[in-house]
């Protein structure tokens, strides 16, 4: 009986362990969506490379996103770009049209900073 419950807490475990917390299930989400939105914002689709991810707070429920990515132009040559975003970190909101009721002018000033 004990080798049945300590065989069971272990597998309970490493399933804890294996599987993926909200948060971070949460910050996948704001990934996926600023590489739609780099994408979106991309003039060609042709050689689109999502390339940088940079994700900084702004505040305690606000985080600051930049997608760097790379795309081939008419001519076939190479661009570089970026696109950015304001997310609310707790659950996921893309918040970028309304960030001035969500963070303070201080620390939108802080953005220019935070650019890569």
């Amino acid at each position: 009986m004990n080798r049945i419950f300590c065989l069971l807490f272990i597998m309970v475990l490493l399933f804890s362990c294996l599987s993926e917390t909200e948060q971070e299930k949460i910050n996948n989400a704001i990934m996926d969506q600023m590489y739609y939105k780099a994408k979106l914002m991309s003039p060609r689709t042709e050689g689109f490379n999502a390339e940088r991810y940079y994700v900084n707070s702004i505040n305690d429920s606000i985080v600051f996103c930049q997608q760097n990515y790379s795309y081939e132009n008419i001519f076939g040559a190479k661009e570089h770009n970026k696109t950015y975003g304001y997310f609310n970190s707790r659950n996921g909101d893309d918040v970028t049209y309304m960030i001035e009721l969500f963070a303070s002018d201080a620390e939108i000033s802080k953005i220019q900073y935070l650019i890569k």
